[in-house]
């Protein structure tokens, strides 16, 4: 956080094009903060999160090798996504979201199906500051890292996934 922001969002996220040997931008240059990148395994798709501007934004393969892209979902009430990751069976989305732990007390992990309808959500009682997430090749297990209050350690959290 610091380098870019909502007044001057200066984050882009870049690709690799294989057959050419090049590397060209995925995005502009004009996100706020991008946190957080997850490819889903099913279908190519492309999750970034924009934790200063609270959504996560879906880049879409196309032909050629080029992405559409849009915005996936437009968040609020926290400081915005800091993590994100595809379920690898489910194609579910799942957001971890940053929080300051003096308004809250506890993580949030909200899921969303492919479409970006909301499925719920996972509390967790480590913290409120969710740092990062991933989830297991098997898709059994959401791992999240969860920031100790008033800047202690972190602690790593395991949730079953059903």
């Amino acid at each position: 956080l610091g380098d870019t922001s909502l007044t001057r969002p200066a984050a882009c996220v870049y690709r690799t094009v294989q057959s050419r040997q090049q590397l060209v931008r995925l995005t502009g240059s004009n996100l706020a903060y991008a946190s957080s990148i997850a490819v889903s395994a099913a279908d190519g798709c492309i999750f970034v999160a924009e934790m200063a501007a609270n959504r996560i934004l879906r880049y879409v393969p196309r032909s050629e090798g080029h992405f559409y892209g849009s915005v996936f979902a437009q968040l609020s009430g926290t400081m915005g996504p800091s993590s994100v990751a595809v379920h690898p069976t489910t194609r579910d989305v799942y957001i971890a979201m940053q929080e300051d732990d003096k308004v809250a007390s506890e993580g949030v992990v909200r899921v969303m199906d492919s479409t970006g309808q909301e499925k719920g959500y996972i509390a967790l009682d480590a913290g409120a500051g969710v740092t990062g997430i991933a989830i297991d090749p098997a898709g059994a297990t959401l791992y999240a890292v969860v920031q100790g209050s008033e800047g202690g350690k972190s602690k790593l959290c395991s949730v079953a996934l059903a």
